[in-house]
C-alpha cells in the first residue's frame, strides 16, 4: 500500500496558541493608554467602558505629563454599555473600529481638534441620532457611519474645508459628491450641484421609498444604494454614464428603475435596468418577479440579479454569451437554471450563495467557470457540465454540500484551489481527460482523497498516480463506458454509472424506455436513468443505450 505523505502531513499540522497580551501601557480613573512619545492613546482595556466616559486632555503616570491625543483602534469596540462620549481639544484622530458596536452610544462629542476618523469608526453604533464633525475634519475613513440605523443627521460645522452638510446628509465641500445619507432619513433631495453618488451612501437607508437622481448626476458607485429594503422607485437623470456593482442590490421592494429617454448611456425596459442598447441587463428589480428578458441581451451584467430572493426560476435567452461577476448571487429561491449555449465565461461568484439550486446545466460553449461561481449552493444535487470547459475556478463549487457526485469532462486542464473543499457528500468523481488536469493539494479535501472514488479513463491509471496531487486519492477506479462509445457527427453518447453523458453540442435530445414511454426532452448532458434499455433520438439520429 502506498504512504500518501502529503495528507499525514497535512493531518500532523500542529495547533499552537498564542496567550493575548495587554495592549495598554497603564490605566486612570477607569480609562486605558498607550504610550508613544510624549503623547498617549486611549485603547482597549481589561474591562469595557461603560456610561459616560469624558476623555481627558492629558494624563499623568510614573511621573511623566502625556497628553491625550488619539482613541486607538478598536479601543471602545462593543462596548455595549457605553452611553456617551466627549473627547477633548487634544485628540486629532479616532482609529479605525473605534466605536464599532457600541449599541447605546447616543452622544459624541469631539472636540475641536479631530482631523481623521476612521473606517467603521462608528459602524454599528445603532443609538446614535445625530453626529457632528468639527471644522478640523480632514479624513473620514470607508463606511465611518455605517448601520447607525437610528441617525438621523450629520451635521459639519461652519470653517470645514473639506466636507459639508445639507439637510443632514454629508458632502465634499463643494457639495459636488455625495458622501453619506443618514440610516434614519426617510427623504432626500439631492442638490443639483451633485455630480457623483459615493460608494455606500445610502447602504442600509430602510426609510427611503423613492429616489430622484438629477441631471447633474454622472456617477453612481458600487452599493451606493445597496439594502434599502424599503425602496420601491429609483428615477435616473440623463446624465448617469457609471452605475457601479450592486449599486441597487438587496433593495427588495423595488419595482422599477426608470432612466431619462435622453441618457447616452442606459436605458430601462419595464422597470428594468440596461445599458442603451439594451445587449446589457444591469439590473432586475428585486420585487419585478416576472422575467422576461428580450433576446438583444447578450450578457448578464454584474450583481444584475444579486439578492433577488423571490426569483424561483428564470428562461435567459439563447443570445446571452456572458454571465457577469455576483449575477445571479445570494439568489435563494432559484431551483434550477439552465446556461445558454453560447455562454463561454460564468463569472466570479455568479451564482454564489443560492441555497436552493438544486441543478445546473452548463452549455457547450463555457470555457470558464469563475472563481467562486457556485460557492456555498449547499442544495445542489446535479452538476451537468458542457463538454468545453477547460477551466475551473478557486472555490467555484465550496460549500455545495449536498453534490454526490462530479464528472468533469475530457476537455478540463485546470481545476483551482479548494475547487470542492467542504463537499462533504461528494463520493464519487468521473475524471475523463486522459491526462489529468493541474490542480493543488486542496483542490479536493482529505475526506475525498480518503473516501471518494475516482473513476479515470481505461489505460489512465498510471498517469494519475505518477500526479503529485491526483495520486493523493486512495480509490482509485479506471472504468469504460457500459455501451460502446459511438461518435457520429451529432451525437455522442455513453453511459457510466447508470448516468447518460450526451454531447450533442447542445441540441435537444429526446429519451424513451423500450416500452416506448417518454422520459426525457431536452439538452442536458447528464441524465441520471434507471437500470434498462432506453432509445435516444434526435431529429437526425437514434441510438439504443443499455443502462446496467
Amino acid at each position: 500500500m502506498k504512504i500518501h505523505l502529503q495528507i499525514w502531513l497535512w493531518i500532523a499540522v500542529a495547533l499552537s496558541g498564542v496567550l493575548p497580551m495587554s495592549a495598554y501601557d497603564f490605566q486612570t480613573d477607569g480609562i486605558y493608554y498607550g504610550l508613544n512619545g510624549e503623547e498617549a492613546t486611549v485603547v482597549q482595556g481589561d474591562t469595557p467602558y461603560s456610561g459616560d466616559v469624558v476623555v481627558p486632555s492629558s494624563v499623568s503616570y510614573d511621573g511623566n505629563t502625556y497628553s491625550v491625543t488619539a482613541i486607538g483602534e478598536t479601543a471602545f469596540e462593543s462596548c455595549s454599555e457605553l452611553i456617551s462620549i466627549a473627547l477633548p481639544n487634544t485628540v486629532t484622530t479616532i482609529g479605525y473600529a473605534a466605536f464599532y458596536n457600541c449599541s447605546s452610544l447616543a452622544s459624541v462629542s469631539m472636540g475641536n481638534s479631530v482631523t481623521s476618523i476612521g473606517v467603521h469608526a462608528f459602524f454599528l453604533c445603532s443609538s446614535l441620532a445625530s453626529i457632528t464633525l468639527p471644522a478640523s475634519v480632514i479624513s473620514i475613513g470607508t463606511d465611518a457611519f455605517l448601520s447607525c440605523a437610528n441617525l438621523e443627521e450629520i451635521i459639519v460645522a461652519e470653517g470645514n474645508n473639506f466636507y459639508s452638510s445639507v439637510d443632514g446628509v454629508l458632502y465634499d465641500k463643494n457639495k459636488t459628491v455625495l458622501l453619506k445619507c443618514p440610516d434614519k432619513k426617510s427623504q432626500v433631495t439631492i442638490p443639483t450641484s451633485v455630480t457623483t453618488i459615493e460608494n455606500g451612501a445610502f447602504t442600509g437607508c430602510h426609510g427611503l421609498t423613492t429616489i430622484e437622481i438629477p441631471n447633474s448626476v454622472k456617477s453612481i458607485s458600487s452599493q451606493a444604494f445597496f439594502s434599502c429594503r424599503n425602496l420601491t422607485t429609483v428615477s435616473i437623470g440623463n446624465s448617469v454614464t457609471a452605475i457601479g456593482n450592486g449599486a441597487f442590490s438587496n433593495c427588495t421592494s423595488l419595482e422599477e428603475i426608470i432612466v431619462a429617454e435622453e441618457n447616452p448611456s442606459y436605458s430601462s425596459v419595464e422597470g428594468a435596468l440596461y445599458n442603451k442598447d439594451q445587449t446589457v441587463l444591469s439590473k432586475w428589480p428585486d420585487k419585478k418577479l416576472n422575467v422576461s428578458i428580450p433576446n438583444s441581451v447578450t450578457a448578464i451584467g454584474n450583481c444584475a440579479f444579486e439578492y433577488c430572493s423571490e426569483l424561483t426560476s428564470i428562461t435567459l435567452p439563447e443570445s446571452v454569451t456572458t454571465i457577469g461577476e455576483w449575477a445571479f448571487s445570494r439568489c435563494s429561491g432559484l431551483t434550477s437554471i439552465d446556461i445558454p449555449h453560447a455562454v463561454k465565461n460564468i463569472g466570479y461568484q455568479a451564482f454564489s450563495y443560492c441555497s436552493n439550486l438544486t441543478s445546473i446545466s452548463i452549455g457547450n460553449a463555457v470555457i470558464v467557470i469563475g472563481d467562486y461561481a457556485f460557492e456555498n449552493c449547499n442544495s445542489l444535487t446535479l452538476v451537468a457540465m458542457g463538454n468545453s470547459v477547460s477551466a475551473i475556478g478557486n472555490y467555484a463549487f465550496s460549500g455545495c454540500s449536498s453534490l454526490p457526485s462530479i464528472t468533469l469532462p475530457a476537455s478540463v486542464t485546470r481545476i483551482g484551489a479548494n475547487a470542492f473543499w467542504r463537499c462533504n457528500n461528494l463520493q464519487k468523481i468521473y475524471s475523463w481527460p486522459q491526462n489529468p488536469p493541474e490542480i493543488t493539494f486542496n483542490t479536493f479535501s482529505i475526506d475525498h482523497y480518503i473516501s471518494s472514488t475516482l473513476y479515470i479513463p481505461t489505460g489512465c491509471k498510471s498517469k494519475y498516480e505518477a500526479n503529485q496531487h491526483w495520486y493523493n486519492f486512495m480509490n482509485m477506479v479506471e472504468i469504460q463506458s457500459s455501451v460502446d462509445e459511438i461518435d457520429r457527427q451529432e451525437l455522442h453518447i455513453y453511459v457510466v454509472d447508470r448516468t447518460l453523458h450526451v454531447e450533442n453540442d447542445g441540441a435537444a435530445y429526446r429519451v424513451y424506455s423500450a416500452s416506448g414511454k417518454a422520459v426525457y426532452a431536452g439538452n442536458a448532458t447528464t441524465l441520471p436513468l434507471a437500470p434498462g434499455v432506453y432509445v435516444v433520438c434526435t431529429d437526425n439520429d437514434v441510438q439504443k443505450v443499455l443502462v446496467k
